[in-house]
């Protein structure tokens, strides 16, 4: 699964939306859910299971995470762009190392985006022949395996990437108060 995201204007953010971005509703019950342990009871699960195949259930939680990896790109294409728009002000002395380290920070996670990505359509080919999802009985334990790594390593990308976007709209704020 490929995807592109154009960015057709630069975005511009007042100390209010910044600070409104910075403390969303969704991102406080995903940090509550990483935090507490998200815990799905195996009825929970069975419910799913029996109305999709296995092949479907994963293959739409891996539809969902590119699609949430989609929007954390573009956030941090939008942070990028402000944190260049800090530097050309140049008003601050030695924000330039501030502001890098922000940018080093937003790249390292979008990185980890990006290697999901392809981990995730790696994934998605593993569960079809033919185009065809595959039938539970073809689904082994190696595949299983594969599925729920991923969505470890899509739940801890996403704690880090909301640590550091939250680091970087502090910062922001902080120099738009200067």
């Amino acid at each position: 699964m490929k995807f592109r995201i154009c960015f057709c204007q630069a975005v511009d953010f007042t100390l209010k939306e910044l600070n409104d971005m910075g403390r969303n509703s969704s991102d406080e019950f995903i940090e509550e859910d990483y935090e507490e342990g998200f815990q799905e009871t195996n009825e929970d699960i069975n419910n799913i299971l029996m109305a999709l195949t296995r092949a479907e259930f994963y293959t739409d939680e891996l539809g969902e995470w590119v699609r949430t990896i989609a929007v954390y790109i573009a956030e941090v294409s939008q942070f990028e762009l402000r944190l260049g728009e800090v530097i050309q002000r140049n008003s601050i002395p030695n924000i330039a190392a501030r502001v890098e380290h922000e940018q080093d920070e937003l790249n390292q996670v979008s990185g980890k985006f990006q290697w999901l990505i392809r981990q995730i359509e790696r994934q998605e080919s593993a569960l079809k022949t033919d185009s065809r999802l595959l039938d539970d009985t073809l689904i082994n334990a190696e595949l299983e395996k594969q599925q729920d790594d991923l969505r470890r390593l899509m739940q801890e990308a996403e704690k880090e990437y909301i640590a550091k976007k939250h680091s970087c709209i502090n910062f922001l704020s902080g120099i738009m108060k200067k």
